[in-house]
């Protein structure tokens, strides 16, 4: 036993040090109770069956009977995975060969969870070509933990938080569902807002444009003119197809070029509130709104600029609709390539858009950015949980 073994941070009436000890001395490990599944079994059972990854299928028969700590064995899985790379189990259930099972002898189960989601398991690996945690190699890991108490304390704390967590991102896929219908039913014009009734009317993609800017719809420059040597660290930001996400602009990637290209290629500008569109999957045909952060951007070789003529069309409303499953199918019928779909952008400009009045397309965006309104914060939410959820197992565990 070390006393200088300490967190970075304890909540009051914890001063004891932390024990440093082998994960095989505190916790029992049932590995040999462990039964491959016979494929006779494998039915669309009751029972879960249990693999490096969670729940892979379901079976008619249980080998194991409680609660248990699962820890997946393949150490590729687990430098990859960005969800925990242990949890706990419920009930009855059976294990495959690519896990290890465990519990505390004594202590909280639920403390033990998150500190295997805390360590780094790379040095434990064996093999090469696919690397593997075996049980030695797990039992010889050492930990350092409180007494039972304050693993409680600190067990309580985390499923608290992981609680919030998975509510949150469960309100969050069923508003994106939500937004999913109602975007199909409003598209198909299944549903109707009352007081509009008339019919909508077939425009291609190009009479959309506003009609007093020549390059009002256009796509990015060749690869030849805008090269990896003309980035810069500064100037005018390129919008990459990585920054144009399925309705949203993406704003992770981030690089520049000098005035002086940009002015070049002026042909190829595009400006805050504009949509770009992307000419390559995944999806193929997404779309986003440019932001405000910048006066104006370069667009790289495979985003199209489409500035909506703001006289007829509202440019939220064209925006929700290129996003539409209708308008995607079309795009994807019309693309080209096999490893990864292309569009080009004359194809693109003839493909047609269903469109009510101006009245009715904002009547629709509001609704649309309601949706979106709720799930922006609900992501935000998730987020702020997850970035508590990070602070407390950087600085609650030694």
């Amino acid at each position: 036993m070390s006393e200088k073994i300490q967190p970075k941070v304890r909540f009051s009436g914890f001063t004891d040090a932390w024990e440093q000890r082998k994960l095989g001395e505190v916790t029992e490990n049932f590995d040999e109770k462990r039964i491959p599944v016979d494929s006779t079994l494998r039915e669309n059972g009751n029972y879960p069956y249990y693999g490096a990854t969670g729940i892979i299928d379901y079976v008619n028969h249980y080998l194991f009977d409680g609660e248990y700590i699962l820890l997946a064995e393949d150490g590729e899985n687990i430098i990859a995975r960005t969800s925990p790379v242990a949890y706990l189990t419920h009930g009855r259930f059976w294990l495959n060969n690519h896990a290890h099972i465990m519990r505390m002898i004594k202590g909280s189960n639920i403390f033990l969870v998150n500190l295997l989601e805390n360590i780094n398991y790379i040095k434990y690996n064996s093999g090469t070509a696919q690397p593997k945690l075996n049980a030695k190699a797990v039992k010889n890991i050492e930990v350092s933990i409180p007494d039972n108490f304050e693993q409680s304390y600190i067990g309580q704390i985390l499923e608290t938080i992981n609680t919030l967590i998975a509510a949150n991102q469960s309100k969050l896929e069923e508003l994106k569902t939500v937004k999913k219908l109602a975007m199909q039913k409003i598209f198909d014009q299944e549903w109707r807002f009352k007081g509009f009734t008339d019919p909508w009317e077939q425009r291609k993609l190009e009479d959309i444009k506003d009609p007093h800017d020549r390059y009002a719809f256009t796509g990015g420059p060749f690869g030849s003119d805008l090269k990896s040597e003309n980035y810069e660290k500064k100037g005018v930001r390129i919008i990459q197809l990585q920054n144009i996400g399925d309705g949203q602009f993406l704003n992770r990637y981030k690089i520049y070029t000098s005035e002086k290209k940009a002015k070049e290629l002026h042909s190829d500008l595009i400006y805050p509130g504009e949509i770009i569109i992307a000419k390559m999957a995944d999806p193929l045909a997404r779309a986003a709104i440019v932001p405000k952060f910048d006066a104006k951007y370069l667009m790289a070789s495979d985003g199209i600029r489409l500035k909506v003529d703001k006289d007829k069309y509202d440019t939220y409303f064209i925006l929700t609709s290129i996003n539409s499953k209708n308008f995607r199918n079309m795009a994807l019928s019309n693309s080209t390539g096999t490893t990864r779909k292309r569009i080009g952008l004359q194809t693109l400009e003839n493909l047609t858009l269903s469109v009510p009045s101006k009245k009715e397309q904002i009547r629709i965006d509001s609704l649309i950015k309601s949706l979106d309104d709720l799930i922006a914060a609900n992501q935000q939410k998730c987020d702020q949980l997850k970035k508590v959820k990070k602070w407390c197992m950087q600085n609650l565990f030694v």
